[in-house]
């Protein structure tokens, strides 16, 4: 049996044009988990932000119902996982613990408590970044830009007192 240069040079082609079309395939896919990457980040956030927003309302009511030793206006800035239960024993997979930011800047994707500048942080593992509006919530084209020289989306318990009674606890976006 012989094979002709035509017959020869026609699966060259056949083979360059389905390799073409895997590696055009294969890049969209991987664009696409890179996206659902980012957006799996981001739900984690806004649950774990939710989470710890859920154990300040707790601690408050805990206030209100049970009292409070001492003035309520110490808890402001305290580190909110306190109230997470299970603390210190169950600590949760994504809190990496009480250390100065500027140290911590390896750990993407976990919440850090800087007893120094008294917030509990998060940095992002996302290249690009989140978008947060100025109460810390995330948003397409909000006034906040994660970048290289601001990583750190942080975040401080504050106390609303009126007069000596507690009103509120609070976590809010510090910039």
């Amino acid at each position: 049996m012989v094979v002709s240069a035509r017959a020869f040079k026609g699966r060259y082609i056949t083979i360059s044009v389905t390799l073409i079309i895997i590696a055009v395939l294969i890049n969209m896919l991987v664009e696409r988990v890179s996206r659902e990457m980012d957006n799996l980040e981001r739900t984690h956030f806004e649950l774990r932000l939710a989470e710890l927003r859920s154990a300040l309302l707790l601690k408050q009511l805990e206030i209100r119902t049970r009292g409070f030793e001492g003035d309520p206006r110490q808890l402001a800035g305290t580190n909110p996982m306190r109230w997470i239960k299970g603390w210190p024993v169950d600590l949760p997979a994504y809190y990496f613990g009480e250390a100065e930011l500027s140290s911590a800047l390896e750990e993407t994707g976990h919440w850090v408590y800087d007893p120094k500048q008294r917030v509990i942080a998060y940095l992002p593992n996302t290249e690009e970044g989140f978008d947060v509006d100025s109460t810390g919530q995330l948003q397409e084209g909000g006034s906040f830009k994660i970048s290289a020289s601001q990583p750190w989306l942080k975040y401080q318990v504050k106390v609303l007192m009126n007069g000596a009674k507690l009103e509120s606890l609070s976590l809010e976006f510090v910039q």
